[in-house]
């Protein structure tokens, strides 16, 4: 509950900032101090806003070095703990992924198709 208060404090704090920049009108101010929001809208508001910052993120990388992107690459490995130790973790992802290596041999296991043989009882 309080968590929620504290959301709706913290938008309506950045809800008045931008409305105060667009307009001077009084009025917009007083509606805004009794601005009440469920829980939901501050989900929805800062799921939008994740979704801006993922869009403009991918701009950027879009737009990144490749030796550049790589060390990013590198850090962004580090910070989810896949370092030292983590190297073997790494790795298992790596091929479950097929990222880095490819396919040499496929095998195949059979098995009794047993429709088959009812079919033929029949």
């Amino acid at each position: 509950m309080i968590l929620h208060r504290l959301l709706q404090l913290i938008f309506s704090f950045l809800y008045q900032k931008q409305r105060k920049q667009n307009s001077s009108d009084e009025k917009a101010d007083n509606d805004i101090q009794s601005l009440e929001l469920t829980e939901g809208q501050i989900h929805n508001w800062f799921d939008k806003q994740k979704e801006k910052l993922s869009d403009e993120l991918l701009t950027k990388l879009k737009k990144t070095d490749p030796y550049v992107f790589e060390h990013m690459m590198i850090e962004l490995m580090t910070r989810m703990g896949y370092e030292g130790a983590d190297g073997e973790a790494l790795t298992k992802l790596m091929i479950e992924y097929k990222v880095g290596v490819q396919v040499q041999h496929t095998f195949e296991l059979l098995e009794i198709d047993n429709d088959f043989f009812d079919k033929r009882d029949n």
